[in-house]
């Protein structure tokens, strides 16, 4: 939909009105002076629209009633085009008996009018009668070629070719010079409103002219308005090759004083240097210095050893000189050869001892780092991982503590090294000659330049590289993870496919990755190359004029050859310590991130959460509602009322998808209620510890999770004492009650054997996980299908031990089989996130027509479960 906006001294109007040419309102306000009541005269002549196959022509007329001027629609007959309708090509047709002219959605007409504020009113008043107001309106053509459009519209003139209306010559000018252009021109004269009645039919004249400021200062008026304009990037007409000639000049970015004050091209260059965030950097530097006393002694032995390395060319040089002369022979040759060896040796203890401190430092920094990533991300509230892969976390735990790693040690010692290095080259530079060092200081610009557009590009593709990485990372894992399903369908070669494509995506950054280094090394390889043949060039003038010796010429190409490598060297730590930046985002995001459902801190005196003195056990749910944040868009609860009271068994039956295992969550805090609130004792949960809260909640679900260890641990995992374990008769009386004993004491090593190591059934898993639900002894029990997997022997002896384990506990049943729910307190049907009905067994039974009545009686039939 193309743009209209409203300019300096056009048409007051109060709101903004957008409409089709058919159906069009244009309120129009009358002038703030008392002399000049009334409409604003509309003066136009009629302009006939030609469509492409000669059809009748019908002209365009304005009506004018009731102090609102409406357009009515031309009625026209247009050729049959092939049409893609878009979110804007909506038509309602009009109470007319014939066609209009614009109902096949392929041509249209809109206007639109932009408020103004109170100052520019008063500024519209003082306009001269010559200005007059123009309100620009557009045909809109949806044509199925070029060709077509081409013969069929013509654009509006650009702003700076707009001129104001002229004589009646120009008036009666040929309509073909301005076909399909539109303009409304509306009189503030006080004459021409006073002729016009209510009931009057107001021609319009359609022409191609508009009236748009010209002068600098007229334009620097309107900036503040179309700064508060969105400017809506569109097209006159729907092919995609015709420009929108006022779209240089609607578009607020575009501003006067911003093309007159353009940015130099140095400034422009530093602009695409990649941007550094402060915090970040001294966050890293912060992390380096937890090792500080390594980090110091490697630091005084990288000084030791580049203060050496720097002190070879001179030596090398004064050797250069003494060979031809012979005049102190090999005696010379002898002692040099002896002090260069020293201080290779030097150099090579030195650096094996720097090293040695900068790796162990980071290695241990890395290590502090991973454990409080992991501690940050282990805490985080459930909600975060719906909406965050486990392939990312993962890559943040492995790649990029990595890349901070070697960001932080060895990235730093060989920083440190070569910034002292490329510094101490420079001065023995200008010490062996300032004309020569001028000379080859002179391509550093142009590699800094170079340099400096090459950051941005690696920047954007380090962080595809990562992000690609991460996608691959994930897909690895969640195949691995599922691989029994993937194995009983068959469908290793698509989870093999899916692998291999997100690894041909790295391959693909890679390769664009490689062709940007391969690039920017050759280039640089070349600039420096070539600043080596200017300094033999130059320098050879300067030994050929005796201004200076070999030896000196030799140790200036060395000391280039250090400066040079020392600049490619910090151009490769630079790029990548943005690709360690890029990685300590991630991070440092994760290891800020506070959870929304945050826990207490026992340091910390004043918290928001609390531990209760007692526990009863008397759960409210009122009014609560809740989304998932992976699926905002679907609510899972409405409004639901619940209450669980202390001592009772509560049991929620449904069909699946109701809401109920969402509720037994809320319970246990993994998400916190969009609405409504839940209450424990009279304490909304929002105000009690989770930790605490889930200390005495017991759970057992319909997949229980085992741990890679062995059977004893895995049923002394919930037990809530972590300093004093519990005995080795408690941990059998829970194996006993909940029928896990018997099938325990078949295996060798008994209750040391590894879960991993003997492949247990779906039923001993169940058994294992209520046994450790009854050795924690929690105030409440949340049973979700905790006997799906038993069959019907073991289920009848699991549920007397569970009988016994309910009694003085508050427990929430979600079940459908009907013999786990028929013993229950209480039973409430959940429909729709919502609690149907509610009553014992025996009173829902006996209603007519009720939801649990008809759950049942499928489930006896075997037609569904409850």
């Amino acid at each position: 939909m193309p743009l209209f906006k409203k300019h300096k001294g056009s048409q007051l109007l109060e709101e903004e009105d957008i409409g089709e040419l058919d159906d069009v309102v244009l309120s129009s306000s009358s002038s703030s002076s008392g002399s000049e009541k009334g409409l604003h005269s509309l003066t136009s002549t009629t302009k006939t629209i030609h469509e492409e196959d000669d059809e009748e022509e019908r002209p365009v007329i304005m009506n004018t009633t009731s102090g609102t001027t409406k357009i009515s629609s031309p009625t026209i007959t247009t050729p049959n085009r092939n049409h893609v309708k878009n979110d804007d090509d909506e038509y309602e047709e009009p109470h007319s008996e014939k066609t209009p002219a614009f109902k096949d959605d392929r041509s249209k007409l809109r206007v639109r009018f932009e408020n103004i504020n109170k100052e520019e009113e008063a500024q519209d008043l003082e306009t001269p009668p010559q200005h007059r107001k123009q309100i620009l309106v557009s045909k809109h053509h949806h044509d199925a070629s070029p060709t077509a459009s081409a013969s069929t519209s013509h654009p509006l003139p650009p702003p700076h070719l707009a001129s104001p209306r002229g004589s009646d010559d120009e008036e009666e000018e040929d309509d073909s010079k301005r076909k399909n252009d539109v303009k409304i021109s509306l009189n503030h004269e006080h004459d021409d409103m006073q002729n016009v009645g209510l009931d009057d039919d107001v021609e319009i004249e359609i022409t191609g002219t508009t009236k748009l400021p010209s002068s600098k200062s007229e334009k620097k008026s309107h900036q503040p308005l179309l700064r508060r304009n969105e400017y809506e990037e569109s097209l006159l007409y729907s092919d995609s090759h015709v420009d929108d000639p006022y779209a240089d000049y609607l578009k607020p970015q575009v501003m006067e004083d911003e093309t007159t004050n353009s940015k130099s091209l140095l400034l422009k260059l530093l602009s695409q240097f990649p941007r550094v965030n402060s915090s970040q950097l001294m966050w890293l530097v912060r992390m380096a210095f937890q090792e500080f006393w390594l980090a110091t002694v490697g630091t005084i032995f990288l000084l030791i050893s580049t203060g050496l390395g720097l002190a070879l060319p001179i030596y090398a040089g004064k050797i250069i000189d003494q060979i031809p002369s012979q005049t102190q022979g090999k005696t010379f040759l002898n002692e040099m050869a002896l002090v260069l060896f020293g201080i290779v040796a030097a150099i090579g203890a030195t650096t094996a001892v720097r090293n040695f401190c900068f790796t162990f430092a980071g290695e241990r920094a890395v290590a502090r780092l991973r454990k409080n990533l992991f501690t940050s991300i282990v805490v985080q509230e459930v909600g975060f991982f719906d909406v965050t892969k486990t392939g990312e976390l993962i890559n943040r735990l492995s790649s990029d503590t990595k890349t901070l790693e070697n960001a932080i040690t060895v990235n730093f010692s060989m920083f440190l090294r070569y910034v002292i290095q490329m510094i101490g080259g420079i001065v023995f530079l200008f010490f062996i000659s300032w004309k020569l060092t001028l000379v080859m200081l002179a391509v550093v610009p142009i590699l800094v330049v170079v340099a400096l557009i090459y950051s941005k590009y690696i920047k954007n593709v380090s962080k595809q590289m990562q992000d690609a990485l991460a996608n691959s990372t994930d897909v690895a894992e969640e195949t691995f993870s599922n691989l029994r399903t993937v194995r009983s369908f068959t469908m290793e070669e698509k989870h093999v496919n899916l692998y291999g494509a997100a690894i041909d995506l790295t391959l693909t950054i890679a390769r664009k990755l490689s062709i940007i280094n391969g690039l920017f090394t050759g280039g640089m390889m070349f600039c420096g190359n070539a600043a080596i043949i200017l300094v033999l060039w130059y320098g050879g003038s300067l030994v050929l004029d005796e201004e200076i010796s070999v030896g000196s010429l030799t140790s200036f190409i060395v000391y280039t050859l250090l400066v040079a490598a020392s600049f490619g060297v910090l151009s490769s730590l630079f790029f990548d310590l943005v690709k360690a930046l890029g990685a300590t985002v991630r991070v440092h995001e994760l290891l800020q991130r506070i959870p929304e459902i945050e826990r207490r801190n026992p340091s910390v005196k004043e918290s928001h959460t609390r531990e209760l003195p007692s526990l009863n056990g008397h759960i409210v749910f009122h009014d609560v509602g809740f989304a998932y944040p992976s699926r905002k868009e679907t609510q899972v609860l409405n409004r639901l009322n619940l209450e669980l009271s202390p001592s009772t068994v509560v049991a929620l039956v449904g069909k699946s998808g109701q809401g109920k295992t969402t509720i037994a969550s809320l319970l246990q805090r993994f998400y916190d209620p969009t609405e409504g609130q839940i209450t424990l004792d009279g304490v909304p949960l929002t105000q009690i510890d989770p930790v605490w809260l889930r200390k005495n909640i017991g759970v057992v679900s319909q997949e229980p999770a085992l741990f890679s260890t062995s059977i004893r641990e895995n049923i002394c995992y919930g037990w809530p004492d972590r300093e004093n374990p519990p005995t080795e008769k408690q941990i059998m009386d829970a194996a006993k009650k909940a029928n896990v004993h018997e099938f325990v004491s078949t295996f060798e090593d008994g209750y040391d054997t590894l879960v991993g190591a003997t492949t247990l059934s779906s039923g001993q898993k169940q058994r294992i996980a209520i046994a450790r639900a009854i050795l924690k002894d929690p105030k409440i029990l949340i049973l979700d299908e905790h006997s799906s997997s038993l069959d019907a022997n073991t289920e009848h002896e699991v549920q007397e031990a569970l009988n016994r384990l309910m009694e003085g506990r508050t427990v929430l049943i979600i079940a459908h089989r009907l013999s786990t729910v028929k013993n229950a307190d209480i039973v409430c049907v959940i429909e729709n996130g919502n609690v149907v009905e509610e009553g014992s067994h025996e009173q829902l039974i006996l209603r007519e027509n009720g939801k649990y009545k008809a759950l049942v009686e499928r489930q006896l039939i075997g037609f569904d479960e409850l």
